[in-house]
């Protein structure tokens, strides 16, 4: 079986810290080439650091292995599998996923086509009893 990968956002406080600090980085390098009439070479520094941001803003991943699902952070040398095995139970929430690793509650916030097409891979290889929805607010 070919593995599924899936995007996937933190929580949803650290996801707005993580973007507006990546925004103010856009500004400042806007706000720098404005201040010359001809290219800056610290504002497109500044620019390049901008996209440096968004491009590890976008590096968080969910794949859907065999056995296990791998977990790649927006830090690339951190990865985390979680073995089917273990998990207790899986939630879905208004805006993401929920799951319960060996005790310790995991959410990973999707868009919600994303969200309906990872639970549907996800019940290939889990009971429905695990499967739940659960409302948050």
């Amino acid at each position: 079986m070919k593995s599924k990968k899936y995007h996937w956002q933190p929580e949803v406080a650290t996801s707005i810290i993580y973007w507006s600090v990546t925004l103010m980085i856009l500004f400042y390098s806007l706000t720098l080439a404005l201040e010359n009439t001809r290219p800056y070479w610290k504002s497109n520094l500044v620019l390049v650091m901008f996209f440096i941001f968004v491009y590890i803003g976008f590096l968080r991943w969910i794949f859907v292995k065999e056995d296990h699902l791998l977990v790649r952070y927006a830090r690339f040398w951190k990865k985390e599998k979680f073995y089917y095995k273990n998990i207790q139970a899986i939630c879905r929430l208004s805006n993401g996923i929920e799951f319960t690793y060996q005790g310790k509650e995991y959410h990973f916030l999707m868009r919600k086509k994303t969200c309906e097409s990872f639970l549907t891979d996800l019940a290939h290889h889990f009971p429905v009893s695990i499967l739940s929805e659960k409302s948050k607010t």
